[in-house]
């Protein structure tokens, strides 16, 4: 599995691409560390769909102007055709896996 850490923020991502997965399916499990946040990311592109699950921890999602507060086993579907961010406003680690289709 790729494995991408971010200095700045210490989120770390790990790729999970298994060859049987469909073409243009991504499967991404975040480390978040408590008081980090991946940072504002640009809108993709239009069809392209994510699938997000808090697997433990708390998580503030932002999707544009909206936020949400998601804890361990909730999940959450959505066009990702605004900015996006993932924080981590808790005290312990929030690890997140994140489907991407498109």
């Amino acid at each position: 599995r790729r494995r991408l850490e971010e200095p700045e923020t210490g989120v770390v991502r790990w790729g999970l691409r298994q060859p049987l997965m469909r073409p243009g399916t991504e499967l991404v499990w975040y480390e978040i560390p408590p008081g980090s946040g991946a940072g504002e990311m640009a809108p993709n592109l239009p069809g392209v769909v994510e699938t997000l699950t808090v697997l433990s921890g708390k998580l503030t999602l932002q999707l544009g102007d909206e936020e949400l507060t998601l804890g361990a086993g909730d999940s959450v579907g959505y066009g990702a055709q605004v900015t996006m961010d993932y924080r981590n406003e808790g005290r312990r680690p929030c690890h997140i896996l994140l489907v991407c289709e498109r």
